[in-house]
Formats: C-alpha cells, sequence, structure tokens
C-alpha cells in the first residue's frame, strides 16, 4: 500500500511563491539590528553606571591593562575583520584560495583575541556578585568573547 507524504521543510519550499533569499536577509537584517539594539542598551547601562560611580571606574585593587595591550587585543580584532572582508570579497570574485587564506588569517588572529581577552577576564578581581558594575563589565567582556567566537565558529 503506498502512501503520499507531503514534502516539508526543503523540498517544499521550491514553489510556494515566497523569496526565501529575501526572507532570510531580513532575518539576518533583525538579528543584527537587536544585536545592535543589546550592545548600545548595555553600553548605556555600562556609562551610566561609570557617571554615577565617579569615584572610581573599576573597583579597588583591579590590575587594569597597559595599553600595549588593550593596542594589541583591538589590533587582532581589526585586523581579523579585515582578513574576513577581503576572504569574503575573494569568494564574490570566485576566488576559493583567497577565501581560504583569509579565512584561516582571521581564524588564527580571532583564537589570539579571544585567548587574550578570556587571559584579561581571569584577572580581574571582581566578580558579578560585586555589584552592578562588575555585572554590566563582565556581561559586555563575555558578549564580545561570544561574538568573536560565534565569528570562529562561522568563520
Amino acid at each position: 500500500m503506498a502512501s503520499s507524504i507531503p514534502a516539508s521543510g526543503h523540498a517544499a519550499s521550491h514553489d510556494d511563491g515566497v523569496d526565501h533569499d529575501l526572507k532570510l536577509r531580513r532575518g539576518m537584517l533583525f538579528y543584527v539590528l537587536t544585536d545592535v539594539l543589546f550592545v548600545i542598551f548595555m553600553l548605556a547601562s555600562y556609562v551610566w553606571l561609570r557617571a554615577i560611580h565617579a569615584e572610581g571606574w573599576f573597583p579597588q585593587g583591579t590590575k587594569l591593562p597597559d595599553d600595549q595591550t588593550v593596542y594589541i587585543l583591538t589590533g587582532l580584532c581589526v585586523l581579523s575583520a579585515i582578513f574576513f572582508f577581503i576572504g569574503f570579497m575573494g569568494l564574490r570574485g570566485g576566488s576559493a584560495t583567497t577565501l581560504t587564506i583569509c579565512m584561516a588569517v582571521a581564524t588564527v588572529l580571532a583564537i589570539a583575541a579571544v585567548s587574550g581577552q578570556i587571559r584579561f577576564m581571569g584577572h580581574l578581581p571582581f566578580t558579578t556578585g560585586d555589584g552592578s558594575f562588575a555585572s554590566t563589565y563582565i556581561l559586555l567582556s563575555g558578549y564580545h568573547i561570544y561574538h568573536l567566537l560565534l565569528g570562529i565558529f562561522l568563520g
């Protein structure tokens, strides 16, 4: 006895009259907008908490990173993004070699940035239980690490 099972998922989507590419692009746009708004609200919270704690940005005893470390970690993130973009442009131009090389370099740079930020966060003398400033700082730093890891795995 033969039974017909209706197509679902990918097989059903070919002739349904929906522009799936447009649907995907809009979904990604809304994801990015939501992500940007979340970061804006978190940064606003961070700045507001800084304003009401004018006596000190970090809790007492916090060893701040030297300028060189900050510049290196920022440079690694920027270089990673540049190589990612060059790889993407290589893909658009049909060069699989450019894509492969640039993605490999971008991944190595992002891993270095993640490990540097995790190393710095591991030495902070406060936890999320030490107040709203500490919680917001750790949340923003963790969210940044999440984005770097997401970029490594998706890149």
